[in-house]
């Protein structure tokens, strides 16, 4: 069984409360940091955690982490990344970058080193020769903080906030993850009455996950086929992660 290193994102002064949930789901090496919480995942748990977390804003799968202070440094990091294994050749490569107190500040060159070291990496590959770039979206994030350069795929497209239950486009007074996470630290318990005007359209965040909508972009990961080989109805019924 292979274990993924990932990082669910997370509202500043909400990791605690990520870590804690994805504690109760069994997950591994789980360890809260500024901005997200660190965990090893399978696959199926990976996939689960875009259904079931309540309070993160958006999964990751963590490919590389170094100390980058040149584009030389950064070309290196991303090149070593096994990016075969990832995509297929005709996915539609989608760098962004965030540089915040490094030597490296420019988010558009990092997103330019970024793809043409990723693309040199792949025309190793004796199954890739072109990138047409017209299938799916492949979103490729480039975090640099303090000279210490993040490689992560987006592994849920869409921030988990937007996923199906809301049937109508309005502008909601707070995300619903942290609607989620402020329900939580309530004394609020199923069942009983609330009023409060900024959490009318969010209050049943915490029982409505069973019926989410899994975004296209997770289904469509490449040379990852236990993702779809894998339904949603069924995954709800068979992988109980929840304690």
């Amino acid at each position: 069984m292979d274990f993924f290193s990932c990082y669910a994102s997370a509202a500043f002064g909400f990791e605690g409360l990520v870590a804690e949930e994805l504690r109760t789901y069994h997950l591994r090496d789980v360890r809260a940091e500024n901005g997200g919480v660190r965990f090893s995942a399978t696959l199926e748990e990976l996939y689960l955690c875009n259904l079931r977390l309540r309070y993160s804003d958006r999964v990751f799968l963590l490919a590389a982490e170094q100390h980058c202070t040149s584009f030389e440094d950064l070309f290196q990091l991303v090149f070593s990344v096994p990016w075969g294994d990832y995509v297929r050749g005709n996915e539609a490569l989608n760098f962004s970058a965030h540089c915040t107190r490094s030597i490296l500040m420019s988010p558009r060159d990092c997103q330019s080193i970024g793809k043409k070291a990723m693309i040199e990496k792949l025309k190793k590959d004796p199954g890739i020769s072109h990138f047409p770039e017209n299938g799916p979206a492949f979103p490729v994030v480039i975090s640099i903080h303090s000279d210490k350069a993040r490689i992560t795929i987006n592994m849920s497209g869409n921030a988990l906030s937007r996923r199906g239950y809301r049937t109508w486009n309005g502008e909601a007074p707070i995300r619903e993850t942290l609607a989620a996470a402020l329900v939580h630290l309530s004394p609020w318990k199923p069942g009983r009455p609330v009023y409060e005007k900024t959490l009318s359209t969010l209050i049943q965040t915490n029982e409505t996950y069973e019926s989410t909508q899994i975004d296209a972009f997770f289904e469509s990961k490449p040379k990852i086929d236990a993702f779809l080989k894998i339904d949603a109805n069924v995954q709800r019924q068979e992988y109980k992660m929840a304690s």
